[in-house]
């Protein structure tokens, strides 16, 4: 069961998570399409090793995978460090600002605001618009102490995510 799940991280993955930064569906329909691909893996892996599958959540537990609508997320928040905080990749055009921390409010120090509107709905799905709100609602826990990306995606897992996604067990 652990080579199938390893040659679908190697080779099915990567196509479906390829340019998640730039396009991420936002319409439900579309969600649950791309998702289809990796439930139907799963069904298919428990259905050949004869292991009873109760639900597609429940399944990637067994399996040690994470959705793909959460894999898209996280790869966006950590895109946002690297280009806000840890500088690791440049962007030219000021996506974000970010606001001064004042120290009577209860939020992290790198709260960011958009400086594209967020008026229509090919906007509402641009990189700024669609994470702002889980952005700024991370823990100050999340961020390290030394600026580094790769333990900020580790801090990332152990932050619940779920109410930014559309998807979740009661309705997939």
């Amino acid at each position: 069961m652990e080579v199938f799940i390893r040659c679908n991280i190697i080779y099915i993955r990567p196509i479906l998570e390829y340019g998640c930064t730039i396009f991420s569906p936002y319409l439900k329909l579309h969600i649950r399409k791309i998702e289809s691909i990796q439930k139907s893996f799963v069904h298919r892996i428990f259905k050949k090793f004869g292991i009873e599958y109760t639900s597609y959540f429940n399944a990637l537990d067994i399996c040690g995978l994470d959705s793909l609508e959460l894999r898209r997320l996280v790869f966006d928040l950590v895109f946002i460090y690297k280009s806000i905080i840890s500088r690791e990749i440049y962007c030219a055009n000021a996506l974000f600002t970010i606001i001064p921390s004042v120290k009577s409010l209860r939020r992290h120090p790198f709260y960011l605001r958009c400086n594209i509107k967020n008026s229509n709905k090919s906007s509402s799905q641009f990189l700024t618009n669609r994470t702002l709100n889980c952005w700024n609602s991370l823990p100050v826990s999340s961020f390290p102490v030394k600026s580094s990306s790769r333990s900020f995606k580790t801090n990332l897992k152990h932050v619940d995510l779920s109410k930014y996604l559309t998807l979740s067990p009661l309705n997939y």
